[in-house]
């Protein structure tokens, strides 16, 4: 998948100085001759932050991988306990990337890919932009892909509140629990909001607070103490996000504590 970088290089920019990249074997550059790796199928895309920012964002994504992400999302009694759903009656993730126009998608966080890979390769007429802070995830991901014979992904280690993406550059963005661990949201929404085309679709689930007691109980007591998420926001807060970034025609469901977002870049 590492190929497909050059059919997307056209709408990738420097985090850092906002300018063009070019491919130099397994690296990117930028103009002033800055550099990005190319590892292990991952283009490393972030503007390092200092050192105390950085070690705190990455606690905050990488510990999500430490609950065993993959099992505990697919559990319908850890799903119930924690959320109030019932797994087998949400929307599937397929079925979210599905209703996306075809062209070029960007999925942050992509995590482990057990959401939207095997939706990838049932779309091989887009490209996918799968993103995330997490390098171990992105990994994860990448191999999950690859197993599957995906080969119209990108996997790009991204800061969702830098994005490395030139304005009004993709065609949609799904963003599968996503918004409640990311450090700065309102940043994160503006830049999403910023790359997606005038008309581009978005979708996006995330936790919400204020619907369910024990799920605010474990949100705020349990999960933000130890980095699992990042914050709790109604669901209001959420939609208010949302519209100043841009994002219009909102569809919004709640279902326990999961908050199902579709929407349209209208600004």
């Amino acid at each position: 998948m590492v190929e497909t970088i050059d059919e997307v290089l056209g709408v990738l920019r420097c985090p850092r100085t906002g300018s063009t990249l070019r491919r130099a074997g397994n690296r990117l550059l930028n103009d002033s001759g800055g550099g990005y790796a190319i590892r292990e199928g991952v283009v490393d895309l972030v503007a390092e932050a200092p050192a105390d920012v950085q070690a705190q964002m990455e606690r905050s994504y990488d510990s999500v991988g430490g609950l065993r992400y993959d099992l505990l999302i697919k559990s319908r009694l850890a799903m119930w306990l924690l959320w109030g759903v019932d797994v087998g009656r949400l929307p599937k993730p397929a079925e979210e990337v599905a209703a996306l126009p075809e062209g070029l998608v960007v999925d942050l966080p992509v995590g482990t890919g057990v959401f939207t890979v095997e939706a990838f390769k049932r779309r091989p007429d887009s490209i996918f932009l799968a993103m995330d802070y997490s390098m171990g995830m992105l990994r994860a991901a990448e191999h999950r892909a690859r197993k599957a014979g995906v080969t119209n992904a990108v996997f790009i280690r991204a800061d969702v509140a830098r994005l490395p993406l030139r304005d009004a550059a993709v065609d949609a963005v799904v963003s599968l629990n996503g918004f409640h661990v990311f450090p700065e949201p309102e940043r994160g929404a503006k830049e999403l909001g910023r790359v997606l085309k005038k008309g581009g679709k978005f979708a996006a689930t995330n936790v919400c607070v204020g619907e369910r007691y024990l799920s605010d109980y474990i949100i705020e007591r349990i999960m933000v103490p130890r980095g699992f998420v990042h914050h709790g926001r109604p669901v209001a807060a959420y939609r208010h996000m949302f519209e100043e970034a841009g994002l219009g025609d909102l569809d919004i469901q709640v279902r326990g504590a999961l908050m199902f977002t579709r929407g349209t870049k209208v600004g």
